[in-house]
């Protein structure tokens, strides 16, 4: 039977994975941090090691060099799992000879498990080397433990894509006249009727959906569904750690998150979690900066939530969705077009013009406009749609 130690500092984390892990047939030990893991090796050779990166005591860097410094264990597969995606720390763990990289940002469970039972299966039932037939192996090595979503995939963006044209002038406004569409009117509405069609909801998200339309829902029951999805279980407790919902101290289960938010909002938290994660994982694979996006979404969210709350309005979950959906359709468009989308917010921020006039001249559409067509295929109510839609203009 496989081992599998997991090096984790946070509950959240690390119990959901040993969890799955377990459940998936593999005999799982952990640690919460590398000085713990490093007396566990004393005693036992798992076959895989699956390590963060930031933790207290001794981080995974450390933990990393301690093991492929021990004659005796410096063999055991390492894989990463981190939140970390500077080029200089990767680069360090490539040089250690991890086996991956996952970034924690593009967590897939059912990828992940794809993942390391392949790694265990390698490890139990090795493989005659085979001859290389193209000897290419440089150009494989330069890609080893490249950054990857949880299919293993390497965060590259490739392919052509149209060229921004336009013609500077000292006036903004001027310079803005100059730029030339790079997609024609029934590209534009491709995107729209596509982006409509959502993508299916997860397991988890559709079993607390279930369970928060009854009378009969419990709290035990909605944690139990969310603790099973890691991806979903992080985002819960990070908002019921927020400044919406800071009350004492910090909470450090599924449960007690539920518990402080509440079964009324947890199906409301829900919801938005699936409507996020219809793009943040398309999105991944691009120069832009997903995770800033969404935490700038999020903030707009919760000063939303805080406007309604001191107006005296009851729905403040209501307002926290406008605020953190207003600017969605970025991710529409960056799930569609990628790197060509990226083009666009470079070109915006480099002529100082605000990105919804770029996006209005070439994209033929600014963000907000496209969602205007999507959220009604969404079959969002016009309460919701209106503020988002018309979010740039003025009052």
């Amino acid at each position: 039977m496989s081992q599998i130690l997991i090096v984790e500092d946070a509950a959240i984390i690390r119990e959901p994975l040993a969890a799955a892990l377990e459940q998936a047939g593999h005999e799982v030990i952990t640690a919460s941090n590398g000085a713990e893991a490093m007396e566990l090796l004393r005693q036992c050779t798992p076959t895989l090691v699956i390590t963060d990166i930031v933790m207290p005591v001794m981080n995974g860097l450390s933990f990393l060099h301690a093991l492929r410094s021990d004659p005796r264990k410096q063999n055991i597969p390492a894989i990463v799992l981190s939140e970390v995606t500077q080029k200089e720390c990767i680069v360090k763990c490539i040089r250690m000879g991890i086996s991956g990289y996952i970034l924690k940002g593009r967590f897939n469970l059912e990828q992940f498990l794809a993942q390391i039972n392949a790694q265990v299966e390698e490890q139990l039932n090795p493989q005659p080397a085979a001859e290389s037939a193209s000897g290419d192996s440089a150009a494989s090595d330069d890609k080893a433990g490249a950054p990857t979503d949880s299919s293993g995939s390497t965060s590259e963006s490739g392919g052509g894509r149209a060229r921004i044209e336009y013609e500077e002038h000292e006036d903004p406004v001027a310079t803005l006249k100059t730029l030339k569409p790079i997609i024609t009117r029934s590209e534009v509405n491709n995107i729209a009727e596509e982006s409509g069609e959502l993508k299916a909801m997860s397991p988890t998200v559709a079993e607390v959906l279930k369970l928060t339309g009854t009378d009969r829902c419990s709290i035990e029951q909605v944690s139990r569904a969310i603790s099973r999805d890691h991806a979903i279980a992080l985002k819960i407790l990070k908002l019921a750690n927020s400044a919406v919902y800071t009350r004492g101290e910090p909470v450090d289960s599924v449960h007690d998150a539920v518990l402080r938010i509440g079964l009324g909002q947890i199906r409301q938290a829900v919801l938005n979690i699936s409507v996020v994660d219809q793009f943040a994982s398309d999105s991944g694979r691009t120069s832009l900066d997903v995770g800033q996006f969404w935490e700038h979404a999020v903030a707009v969210g919760m000063i939303a939530a805080e406007i309604a709350r001191a107006r005296g309005e009851k729905d403040t979950d209501a307002a926290f969705t406008m605020g953190l959906l207003h600017d969605v359709g970025k991710m529409v468009y960056l799930s569609r077009l990628g790197d060509t989308y990226v083009d666009v917010v470079e070109t915006a921020h480099k002529l100082r013009l605000p990105v919804e006039q770029v996006e209005s001249r070439v994209l033929l559409l600014n963000h907000a406009d496209l969602m205007d067509r999507v959220l009604h295929q969404w079959k969002f109510p016009k309460q919701l749609i209106n503020p988002i839609v018309f979010h740039h203009l003025s009052a």
